[in-house]
């Protein structure tokens, strides 16, 4: 089996799932009729609000402006995460791996995302040390988040794993030093291990 001293894990596709259509479908849905699902993915793509510098609030607010979004705040923030969910298994699978190793979280997301996800969990997430972009101003696949990470949680490259469903991200963290793996799902990720 490979031995790692630390796992840098990415959140959504990888530890949760996030059905983005169902989220893009249900907020369409209460607009106006003009709008479409590709037209919220356009603002939704925003890193914006991924780097926190500016507010799901403010995303609210657009959104009722511009396209004539009819629920309130409660029931947008419903809207807004109800596409996550966890994968089943992933916890407990977590809490083995962090028996020998220490486990982090690198995450494109927002502060909604990330209260909801530990709602989901019960909050067994905020027994991890989480890198999270919204409180960091920075995105994958930056190279600048990859080197906050590694000084700010002293992480020797050398020995760390980072494991992310996207190839670009994969990729960064190989150009920043480490050793990375694409994630398709928990069978294919422990064969990579076990291997």
């Amino acid at each position: 089996m490979k031995k790692f001293h630390t796992f840098i894990f990415d959140l959504g596709g990888v530890v949760n799932d996030h059905d983005n259509k169902k989220l893009l479908s249900r907020l369409s849905m209460k607009c106006t009729d003009k709008t479409s699902e590709d037209d919220i993915f356009k603002k939704f793509r925003d890193v914006s609000y991924s780097t926190g510098e500016r507010s799901v609030i403010e995303f609210f607010t657009m959104i009722k402006r511009e396209f004539g979004y009819r629920d309130d705040w409660n029931t947008f923030n419903e809207d807004w995460c109800c596409h996550l969910s966890m994968r089943p298994g992933m916890l407990d699978y977590l809490a083995e791996l962090k028996k020998t190793a220490r486990i982090v979280f690198l995450s494109n997301t927002n502060l909604l995302h990330w209260t909801r996800l530990l709602e989901l969990s019960d909050f067994k997430l905020a027994d991890y040390e989480a890198f999270l972009s919204f409180d960091m101003g920075l995105v994958k696949p930056s190279r600048a988040i990859f080197e906050k990470v590694l000084q700010a949680a002293d992480i020797n490259p050398a020995g760390t794993l980072f494991v992310d469903d996207l190839r670009e991200n994969v990729d960064q963290a190989r150009a920043c030093g480490l050793k990375a793996v694409l994630y398709q799902d928990q069978q294919q990720f422990e064969a990579f291990l076990n291997n």
